[in-house]
């Protein structure tokens, strides 16, 4: 047998946001949800369905990448993107006074809080994860067959995510900083200090857009699903993990600004 050599191309090196995100619990997810749902649930919680995204989503999403990897999911938004749609966006109905990385970033910050959201909802599972800013570099490998991802930033995701302890997504410094230097004035929005001092992403910001009209259903489910962890988790370990997400989903729900949602029949108990 004639092994094929590995031929790289050239390495494409650009800046990117990446997320770096772990399913909690993973050994009792993989026996209750089969590869087929996991994939449809993902597929699901990508989906940009609101507002002028939908019009520009499908011509981002060929500049995120998902990789999915047992427990890990690796979510990264190339800023060439901005670049690219910048013409196409314009002919669309650019929204106004917004700069081009501020609109991808903002559609990249609504997919990853849909996933959250989503995962939790449809499954009941929490996930943690961190996000990072920085080079992140893309080699094929066999003719194309293959990739190789090379990133610092990846790693330095990896490490924040265990950092973040609970589940939430972290936010590095680096990517802090990119996100305060956009023209956005609303993207800060998406960023809130924790206890610990933590910058992390606020998942719940959506729902004060125009996603707050699923925000019934889909608070609703959390609801359910925290309780009922609350009520026969057994490891302290895991306790903590639902405790603190109890305390979120109160303190978020609360601040929601739409009177069709009522915090009483969204709090957890």
């Amino acid at each position: 047998m004639t092994l094929e050599l590995i031929k790289p191309s050239i390495m494409k090196t650009n800046k990117a946001f990446l997320a770096f995100i772990d399913i909690l619990g993973y050994s009792d997810f993989v026996k209750t949800f089969s590869s087929k749902k996991y994939a449809e649930i993902i597929a699901k919680s990508l989906s940009v369905t609101d507002g002028w995204e939908t019009r520009l989503f499908s011509d981002l999403s060929k500049y995120v990448s998902v990789t999915l990897l047992s427990d890990s999911m690796i979510i990264v938004l190339d800023m060439r993107s901005a670049l690219a749609l910048k013409k196409h966006c314009r002919a669309k109905g650019w929204p106004p006074g917004r700069s081009a990385e501020s609109v991808v970033a903002s559609i990249y910050f609504s997919m990853l809080c849909n996933v959250f959201i989503e995962f939790i909802s449809r499954t009941g599972f929490l996930l943690r994860g961190a996000i990072e800013y920085g080079d992140f570099e893309i080699m094929n490998i066999r003719n194309g067959r293959d990739k190789l991802i090379h990133s610092q930033a990846l790693v330095r995701a990896n490490n924040l995510e265990k950092e973040a302890d609970f589940p939430r997504i972290a936010i590095s410094r680096a990517a802090f900083k990119k996100i305060k230097k956009l023209t956005d004035p609303d993207h800060p929005a998406y960023v809130i200090e924790d206890f610990d001092g933590m910058k992390i992403l606020d998942i719940y910001r959506i729902f004060n857009s125009s996603h707050w009209r699923r925000a019934d259903r889909l608070l609703l489910n959390i609801k359910k699903f925290i309780s009922k962890q609350l009520l026969n988790v057994g490891a302290v370990k895991r306790f903590r993990k639902y405790a603190w997400f109890k305390n979120y989903h109160n303190a978020q729900v609360a601040n929601l600004r739409h009177q069709e949602l009522q915090f009483e029949n969204l709090k957890i108990a």
